[in-house]
């Protein structure tokens, strides 16, 4: 199953209707061609009364490469680091809690990229990567573009909450070290997108 985001909403594409949470029952479609995949999609991006929207079909691999083809695609990539005191890295950009993060450059490894970007963003210097964690998917334009951004996620570990400097030329305002409990306050004022992954993680559902 996968879980893709515009305007803050979910996009749920699955192999069945069972798979596909009780809470979303209205807006849930077959689609089995690309003719299905379009039609429920644009309608879905053009009324934002649409709360979410759920698609699934027998063959979710067509089901979801269908659904890909309509966007160009972007690669990103970040982490969750975290410290040998058991803190948690984040920044705040824009006017909401997120986590360091950005593109990846064509030709570079999604690894290097993760690292490097927590690096340029936090300041925080050579962060061990622990495990891969669940990618998160959303939603974007550009000018007359459709954008669909895959961020590939990291567990992070250093031994001590390092000195941190938060890049201001991206945006970022502060980069902070919090506590789990400050970390799973924070997700009253992140993005949906993030607010599984955050959660997953810091309770161990990961």
């Amino acid at each position: 199953m996968y879980k893709v985001f515009l305007y803050n909403k979910p996009i749920i594409l699955a192999q069945s209707q069972k798979d596909i949470n009780k809470g979303y029952a209205d807006h849930t479609y077959r689609a089995d061609t690309f003719q299905d995949v379009s039609h429920h999609y644009f309608r879905f991006e053009q009324d934002r009364s649409f709360p979410y929207l759920a698609m699934y079909s027998d063959n979710l691999q067509q089901l979801t490469d269908h659904f890909f083809s309509l966007f160009e695609f972007v690669k990103a990539a970040g982490g969750i680091v975290r410290s040998g005191e058991n803190s948690y890295l984040f920044i705040h950009r824009r006017g909401k809690w997120d986590l360091p993060k950005g593109k990846v450059e064509q030709g570079e490894d999604v690894q290097y990229a993760a690292i490097r970007e927590v690096e340029e963003e936090t300041g925080v210097i050579a962060p061990e990567i622990i495990r891969e964690l669940p990618s998160t998917f959303h939603i974007y334009r550009v000018k007359n573009k459709r954008m669909l951004k895959r961020t590939y996620w990291y567990e992070m570990y250093v031994k001590t909450e390092q000195p941190l400097k938060p890049q201001t030329v991206e945006e970022i305002s502060q980069a902070v070290w919090m506590t789990r409990d400050q970390a799973l306050a924070s997700c009253q004022n992140t993005y949906y997108s993030l607010q599984e992954l955050i959660k997953g993680y810091l309770n161990d559902d990961l």
